[in-house]
């Protein structure tokens, strides 16, 4: 019995701390930008807050210049090296950030990066695409001859390798003009 009501007023005393900290991280969640949804970057923010807040601007900056690397599609492997480059000098004066946290992040984006890759310009494939079927005037040959893995295409029109598989977006396309 004892042990219900002290559980009890353990939560009605914690319950409005933690409401207080959640609205903080919402309203710190609107900048941080490490991530790719709320869980990872309420995840690493921690992580930082922990263990280097006087670097957490500077390594927020890394993770925006590496979402608009990606934005730009200007080749993931690039994108990446620039980024694991960004941190390494971001966290410097913090041992733990600069041996542990730095490292992490790098890895993360390198080992998980793709998917993000592919998904941060539907904008730029798809203008792309667009102008192509311009181009050939038939979406069915299009589908037909590009079956190159977007993630792959650099900026300035090389490929880093070749995958056989047919973007959605001109799996959409065909569909509609068939």
């Amino acid at each position: 019995m004892w042990t219900a009501a002290l559980l009890t007023s353990m939560v009605f005393i914690a319950l409005p701390t933690f409401a207080l900290s959640a609205k903080h991280t919402e309203e710190e969640k609107k900048e941080w930008q490490c991530g790719t949804d709320d869980v990872t970057k309420f995840l690493t923010e921690s992580q930082i807050e922990f263990d280097c807040p006087n670097l957490k601007k500077r390594i927020n900056k890394c993770c925006v210049e590496h979402d608009d690397c990606y934005s730009e599609q200007a080749g993931r492997k690039y994108c990446d090296d620039e980024f694991c480059q960004c941190l390494t000098v971001a966290t410097r004066g913090s041992e733990i950030c600069a041996r542990e946290n730095g490292p992490l992040l790098c890895h993360i984006v390198r080992e998980l990066g793709e998917e993000p890759y592919r998904l941060s310009a539907p904008n730029a494939t798809l203008a792309a695409v667009q102008n192509a079927t311009v181009s050939t005037g038939n979406a069915q040959t299009l589908a037909r001859h590009i079956n190159v893995d977007r993630s792959l295409v650099r900026r300035n029109g090389s490929v880093d390798e070749l995958h056989n598989e047919t973007s959605p977006i001109i799996s959409l396309l065909t569909s509609q003009h068939m």
